[in-house]
């Protein structure tokens, strides 16, 4: 995140998404960790794009979105315990390649490119190809430069990027203010855009759907970074210390609803990269 942390009421874990959270628990009483989604638009690409055969465990039939609880806690009273003061919002200190590079003119960006997924079981593509052998490169990079996809079919197929970390610039939709414009993500399950950085190493970078089955179907494609192996990245981080944002930046990075509610939250408390789950109090 640019600014932690943030409130939400759901996550968004994708195959290989990560999370970490932080609970803000002011009931006594056993709760529930529950799994599904809310948006049934994702529901249904999610299942008809896995189809028979995908996502088989143990108590799941093939195809299906698990909805329902995955964990329990016991929440008790301890007279000892104070009320926790308010978590202050901050912006963490950040490497050269996880610059801020979501509001870049446009000037800045060396190519922008469209990556459009399609199909599922039998035959999946990437820009209506599907995988060949990892040295059929589908475009070429050059290290140092910044990068911009435009991510179509990618909220029924996770979107991931190999070797150089992606920023949001922004995302069709998302009710439960767990994407936003500014983030940085391993995983992204919705459609939007997406730029990175070119830094550090060369060679052939994979990206694909983070569906397996999909994946071994033909939704998997490589690109050659050029140019010369320890190139460090052309914008250069601006948190490089720790900073208190204004109200204003808060609000601006994470929406208007990101003030932490004093009764049960759910933050966001990485500072980059991935993260998130469901609220699990009053709800």
């Amino acid at each position: 995140l640019r600014i932690a942390p943030r409130t939400i009421s759901h996550a968004v874990l994708p195959p290989g998404g990560r999370a970490d959270i932080a609970i803000k628990c002011s009931e006594v009483g056993t709760f529930e960790l529950r799994s599904g989604t809310n948006n049934r638009r994702r529901r249904s690409l999610l299942q008809h794009r896995q189809g028979a055969g995908a996502g088989v465990g143990r108590g799941r039939e093939p195809g299906e979105v698990h909805e329902g609880p995955i964990a329990s806690f016991v929440v008790t009273a301890d007279s000892s315990n104070s009320p926790d003061a308010a978590i202050t919002a901050f912006s963490a200190v950040k490497p050269d390649y996880l610059a801020d590079i979501h509001s870049l003119d446009s000037s800045q960006i060396a190519r922008v490119e469209q990556m459009t997924f399609r199909g599922g079981l039998g035959t999946c593509t990437i820009n209506a190809k599907k995988f060949v052998d990892e040295t059929s490169y589908d475009h070429y990079l050059e290290a140092g430069k910044v990068y911009e996809y435009e991510l179509v079919g990618t909220d029924g197929h996770p979107f991931h990027l190999h070797v150089n970390s992606f920023q949001i610039v922004e995302v069709s939709e998302d009710a439960d203010n767990y994407y936003r414009p500014g983030d940085w993500h391993d995983v992204l399950l919705n459609q939007g855009r997406i730029r990175f950085q070119t830094a550090d190493f060369t060679g052939t970078a994979v990206i694909h759907c983070h569906i397996l089955v999909h994946e071994d179907t033909g939704c998997m494609i490589t690109t050659e970074i050029t140019g010369a192996d320890g190139t460090r990245a052309s914008i250069k981080s601006t948190y490089n210390t720790l900073h208190l944002p204004t109200e204003e930046e808060v609000e601006e990075a994470n929406g208007s609803n990101s003030r932490i509610n004093s009764r049960a939250s759910i933050l966001y408390c990485m500072a980059m990269g991935v993260l998130f789950a469901k609220s699990v109090l009053g709800v």
